[in-house]
């Protein structure tokens, strides 16, 4: 997974607001994603498919005469997009009705910074890493008992970067690393088939544990075979009214 540069990103936030005052806006604020991830599937018992996807895009808001306007792209590589954006903000702004309520785009403020919300373990990993999460979730399944059947889940690993700036001095960056896995199974005795049971784990950090999804959703399966019927019975209400 490609890791985005925190300078790079707050430039192209911050020229794009200069930009966006420079063609009329009162106020102004630029927000860019970059993202990433890969994923594995899982349907009836089986590891089907891998996916990968990358994304990206700048939102721009701005402000006229107490109107706001917003636009969004996916092309980010010139410039000349990023205006095209821009000028579509400021028409949705003119078409707007002021906002009697408006005071201002957020101002610059101390905030706190958040540590270790990129793991390079997660970074490194390969689709084929994915499918030995999925694999042993799937075994630690069907080990606890041969009646539960995996319908449906997986496991996938993404990055994410963002980086937002506007023309009242804000100018921040987060990016952030997460993995997952779940799955969904069921189980069947005779006539008697479960609902369908879930479990899953999520973390920033490398520290899931697939084995323990896949057991406790098995086991959460075989308790839901033991039901007991319950007699269903008229009664007879009176209502008083007072």
């Amino acid at each position: 997974m490609a890791v985005h540069k925190k300078e790079e990103m707050l430039r192209t936030a911050e020229t794009t607001v200069n930009l966006a005052l420079k063609l009329g806006a009162s106020e102004a604020e630029a927000f860019i994603y970059i993202g990433n991830s890969t994923s594995v599937g899982i349907e009836r018992g089986q590891i089907t498919k891998t996916d990968k996807t990358i994304d990206n895009g700048i939102g721009v808001r701005v402000q006229v005469n107490n109107s706001i306007g917003f636009a969004y792209t996916n092309v980010t590589d010139t410039e000349k997009a990023i205006e095209v954006i821009i000028k579509k903000a400021l028409i949705a702004a003119h078409a707007s009705r002021p906002d009697k309520n408006w005071k201002s785009l957020p101002k610059r403020k101390s905030y706190p910074s958040i540590g270790k919300s990129v793991d390079k373990n997660i970074l490194e990993l390969r689709s084929e890493d994915l499918v030995d999460v999925a694999s042993s979730m799937l075994d630690a399944a069907v080990g606890v008992d041969n009646r539960v059947f995996p319908v449906e889940g997986g496991a996938g690993a993404g990055y994410a970067a963002n980086a937002i700036a506007n023309s009242n001095g804000v100018s921040g960056f987060d990016e952030g690393t997460i993995i997952e896995c779940s799955l969904a199974a069921l189980a069947n005795k005779g006539n008697t088939v479960t609902p369908v049971c879930f479990e899953f784990n999520s973390s920033r950090e490398y520290k899931i544990d697939p084995e323990w999804v896949g057991k406790e959703a098995a086991q959460r399966t075989i308790s839901s075979l033991k039901t007991k019927h319950i007699e269903t019975k008229n009664y007879n209400l009176i209502f008083t009214q007072f």
